[in-house]
């Protein structure tokens, strides 16, 4: 689904891009969680597909075609939750910094 967005969305896009593409990649900052024992990840990743269904701002993105932005929904997005084993402060220090210097998509 695809629609003209909203003046207050294209404040917020308007923003976004006047911003450097290393800036632009901070606004996908990911969660990092340390737990002593593994959670179930089956039931993690069914909350967390649970919350993105029942939210349309979570399968939103926006597209400018022509100077007008407008807001594409996706009906259905699958999450996954990738699950790291770190050995060190240094790895966890790297793999954070290389998650979050990925391009936003």
């Amino acid at each position: 689904m695809k629609f003209k967005a909203s003046q207050y969305s294209r404040i917020f896009w308007l923003e976004f891009l006047r911003r450097s593409d290393e800036e632009q990649s901070r606004y996908h900052l990911y969660g990092i969680h340390h737990y002593d024992v593994m959670p179930n990840l089956e039931c993690l990743k069914i909350a967390i597909q649970t919350v993105v269904a029942n939210s349309y701002n979570l399968r939103s993105s926006f597209i400018e075609e022509n100077g007008q932005l407008f807001q594409q929904i996706v009906e259905e997005l699958e999450c996954t939750v990738p699950v790291y084993l770190i050995e060190s402060e240094a790895a966890y220090e790297g793999l954070l910094h290389d998650i979050i210097s990925q391009p936003f998509s």
